[in-house]
């Protein structure tokens, strides 16, 4: 998706920019239509709330047992790093736009663990697919989720 923006700057000057996926809503993971791996997850929502340059992420993530967690993360779009606690430790997390997607990095203990997700919306707004890059450590395949809008 291309959009023609025309900025002036002293004189007209016009380009191609991405349009950004569009991400506020909340989403349910649908387990049926996703590529997960050794996931000890029963279910996952994301509720996204997306602003010209931050995002924000509240995520309720339940477990086989039924113990539900949630995690919140507030980040600029710039793709600095951001503090967020998870399950009491310190995550770094980073989130910034390639193209129409939105690219979150996090990192936990130092870069012991690392893991890249590519979040992308539906043209049709219904669904997210979620891209999945285990970075470190290493062995771990990557991941597809799908969300669906509720």
């Amino acid at each position: 998706m291309w959009k023609t923006v025309c900025l002036a700057l002293g004189v007209w000057s016009c380009v191609l920019a991405a349009d950004r996926t569009a991400l506020n809503g909340t989403w349910e993971l649908d387990p049926a239509r996703s590529q997960m791996g050794d996931s000890k997850l029963k279910g996952q929502s994301w509720l996204i709330t997306q602003k010209d340059d931050a995002v924000e992420i509240s995520e309720t993530l339940t477990d086989t047992g039924g113990k539900q967690r949630k995690i919140v993360i507030q980040c600029n779009t710039d793709g600095k790093n951001c503090q967020v606690k998870e399950n009491g430790q310190a995550t770094q997390v980073s989130l910034y736009f390639n193209g129409d997607a939105l690219v979150m990095l996090e990192q936990w203990h130092g870069t012991d663990y690392v893991t890249k997700k590519r979040l992308l919306a539906s043209d049709d707004g219904k669904t997210l697919k979620v891209e999945v890059a285990h970075i470190a450590p290493p062995g771990r395949k990557d991941e597809v989720w799908t969300f669906v809008k509720q």
